[in-house]
């Protein structure tokens, strides 16, 4: 080969070479994989999520339920609200009824525990925890400050990578 095919050889490789790297870097950082230095790339931490599951949020309201241990009464004539799952029923609070502090939360539930999260149309998260379930029943009283006049109660079970499954949401007025 003379000289002059050389050179150009000797570019065309280097630049293949440069690209191919170029695409390896790009291709790590858009799918996630440590960098070259070492270095963990930003990402996205929601899951996908699957029909009837939430990924968790977090709660910053001073609110809560004083558990009652499933000890409420639950009218007999009442059906409650249920997940689509049937998992958790809410008997208290109804839709739309008016909830203070005092007013009772009970309902049933097929998990060991329920995980709730009071919302208000002022302020956002104004309680948050979770109660256990006895004998497949829970109650408990609510406790809050809200500004608002509208809210909402979420009702739900957590899987162990935090995902909010067999989700019950009742609106609500707020006092």
């Amino acid at each position: 080969m003379n000289r002059i095919n050389r050179s150009k050889l000797k570019i065309r490789l280097l630049t293949l070479g440069l690209g191919g790297l170029a695409v390896i870097a790009i291709g790590l950082e858009l799918g996630n994989i440590t960098s070259f230095t070492g270095n963990q790339t930003a990402q996205d931490n929601t899951k996908p999520h699957k029909e009837g599951s939430r990924q968790p949020i977090s709660t910053e309201g001073e609110g809560g339920i004083i558990n009652t241990s499933g000890t409420e009464n639950i009218p007999s004539e009442d059906k409650g609200i249920s997940s689509k799952s049937g998992n958790i029923t809410v008997f208290r609070p109804s839709s739309n009824s008016l909830v203070k502090t005092g007013s009772i939360i009970s309902g049933s539930s097929k998990t060991n525990s329920i995980s709730y999260r009071l919302i208000d149309d002022a302020v956002g998260v104004i309680a948050g925890g979770s109660i256990p379930v006895i004998d497949g029943k829970f109650s408990g009283k609510f406790e809050f400050k809200s500004e608002g006049a509208k809210g909402r109660l979420d009702v739900f079970s957590t899987l162990d990578d935090g995902r909010e499954v067999n989700i019950v949401e009742i609106p609500l007025r707020l006092k």
